[in-house]
């Protein structure tokens, strides 16, 4: 077999950053802890519509391109609790210091009627969308822009083309984003459902929800970079090409207002999920993937051939230890394995890189 430098190094494997979550579940109350900036992200969405009409007809329905607190609504409805943050960030007012903001990215297309030839029949122009929702930013191009305090942009009424596709694709999920201001209480705050809106589809993808602010800190030592040196190439699908064990320690202490909390770990793909398996981080790259593995029994095995129960890349929470009231502080120290594994074919040659987001959740 010829040897082929595939693989100089991993580079930038995993971003990590601290962040503070509950258990990831439609229907679960959010734990937040202290901090500035994101200190939890959660409940990840994709809502998609498309069209195409045989013939040329206008609608009755006003295109929406969007989220908000109603699924009625075909306009961009204000929502007082929607304010900007000290940072500039537009989110929805928790409590003093904490804001819900969604981290969605924007993009499709769809028909304008603009008139009607001689023959009865309709012309049309296309408008394409792009752009994000939220964090960091609300900013597409396409769409009328709406009310500024809106995670919400227009897109004229209804009309099916046989020229054009009506198409919408927005997908992300949920950020607190905190100024460090939150107080640690008993107090238990309510959020309300949420909707996106893609063109004329409209989808609920938060139920009410309820947050609370705990005290509980904690801190992660764990590798930024993860090098997997030189690999053979290999395509042979799922051929485990190259490995490396990194520690993974976190360390957690009750606030003033001491608190029984679950620690978890969460993961989110920066760089999407392979063969839409939660389980398989694509390379940036493509033609592979990444699999993580929690020693000690945390998680499964990461193996190539077989990883059902390794790290899942999705944003569900994995159980590392739980903090009693009672204690001052715990600690968890274990490794990760991460494993590269081959995508057959489509395998690159040259240098490659992957990229997550570490979450350390509390339920």
């Amino acid at each position: 077999m010829e040897v082929i430098n595939m693989l100089r190094h991993i580079k930038n494997i995993f971003a990590f950053s601290i962040l503070f979550f509950s258990t990831y579940t439609i229907a679960a109350d959010i734990v937040v802890g202290p901090g500035k900036g994101i200190i939890w992200s959660g409940f990840p969405f994709n809502v998609t519509y498309s069209r195409k009409d045989v013939t040329d007809k206008p609608g009755t329905k006003y295109r929406k391109i969007g989220i908000d607190t109603e699924d009625w609504v075909y306009i961009c409805m204000p929502t007082p609790q929607i304010e900007r943050t000290v940072d500039g960030y537009l989110g929805y007012k928790i409590a003093k210091g904490l804001y819900f903001i969604p981290r969605a990215t924007v993009s499709g297309q769809y028909p304008h009627k603009v008139g009607s030839t001689g023959n009865g029949s309709t012309t049309a122009v296309l408008e394409t969308v792009e752009g994000t929702l939220g964090y960091p930013d609300t900013k597409l191009t396409g769409g009328k822009p709406s009310n500024p305090n809106t995670w919400c942009y227009g897109g004229g009424y209804d009309y099916s083309s046989s020229q054009y596709e009506n198409k919408m694709a927005i997908s992300g999920d949920w950020i607190i984003w905190a100024d460090g201001t939150q107080a640690p209480s008993a107090t238990i705050f309510k959020l309300p459902q949420f909707v996106v809106s893609a063109l004329i589809k409209s989808q609920v993808v938060t139920a009410p929800l309820t947050v609370q602010v705990v005290g509980v800190q904690c801190s992660v030592n764990v590798q930024n970079n993860v090098d997997l040196g030189y690999a053979e190439y290999n395509a042979t699908p799922n051929a485990e090409l190259a490995s490396a064990i990194s520690p993974f320690f976190v360390s957690c202490k009750q606030g003033s207002v001491p608190t029984t909390a679950n620690i978890n770990a969460s993961f989110r793909a920066n760089t999407s999920i392979f063969n839409t398996d939660n389980t398989q981080l694509a390379l940036t790259q493509g033609g592979g993937y990444i699999t993580g593995e929690i020693s000690n029994g945390v998680t499964g095995t990461g193996a190539c051939s077989s990883h059902p129960s390794s790290i899942n890349f999705s944003q569900a929470p994995i159980k590392l230890m739980t903090l009693p009231a009672s204690a001052p502080s715990i600690d968890f120290n274990s490794t990760i394995t991460w494993r590269l594994c081959s995508g057959g074919a489509q395998l690159p040659v040259g240098n490659i890189s992957s990229s997550a987001e570490l979450s350390i959740v509390f339920s």
